[in-house]
């Protein structure tokens, strides 16, 4: 959900089409502002996106937050069969990510239930 790879209404045609769509990302190092790395010749070689920012693209695309959040944790979690995670229950792992209500930024993270930034 970089906008690169796939194009906006591509992505908006599979995410309408498909109720379980996973975000992933590739994230190879490169400058952050820039939207996906390329070679000399242009040909794109990868990409420069993070969860948070996938979560942001499918938001703008203008489909509800708690969509682009479960396509970046519960649906991932149940596609790779990681039943104790994904989900914030009894029993489950507690990975957490608490997003900005209004930026959708990461303001904290949370590994097996501590902190780590």
């Amino acid at each position: 959900a970089d906008l690169v790879h796939v194009h906006p209404a591509v992505l908006r045609l599979l995410v309408n089409a498909k109720p379980k769509v996973a975000l992933v990302t590739d994230a190879v190092s490169g400058d952050r502002d820039l939207d996906a790395v390329r070679l000399a010749d242009g040909t794109l070689a990868g990409s420069t996106l993070s969860m948070d920012q996938a979560v942001r693209n499918i938001a703008a695309l203008g489909f509800p937050i708690e969509r682009a959040i479960a396509m970046a944790s519960t649906i991932p979690a149940q596609c790779l069969g990681l039943h104790d995670r994904g989900r914030l229950e009894p029993n489950h792992r507690t990975d957490v990510v608490a997003l900005d209500p209004t930026t959708l930024e990461v303001r904290g993270v949370w590994l097996a239930g501590d902190r780590v930034v």
